[in-house]
């Protein structure tokens, strides 16, 4: 899971270190086998002024693979730890 929240100013601004823009991102990413799905919900809301609120909802999945299997397998997947 993550959170990020990002803020942007306004160069041109009377007060140039004022915050203009709040943007809001929350996302959950999961791990299965050689796939990873990630979900992402970001918000952009004006702060200096009324305007169009953005939303965008998003997903993205991956899939891992090698081209080649005769690389040599890692001492933690021969013998692998347990998890606490």
């Amino acid at each position: 899971m993550g959170v990020d929240f990002t803020r942007f100013t306004d160069r041109s601004a009377k007060n140039p270190v004022a915050v203009s823009e709040l943007d809001f991102t929350a996302e959950l990413v999961l791990h299965l086998k050689d796939f990873d799905a990630h979900v992402a919900y970001e918000r952009d809301l004006p702060v200096d002024r009324s305007g169009l609120v953005q939303q965008l909802v998003y997903l993205l999945v991956t899939w891992s693979f090698d081209l080649k299997s005769d690389h040599p397998v890692s001492p933690t997947h021969k013998n692998p730890l347990p998890s606490p």
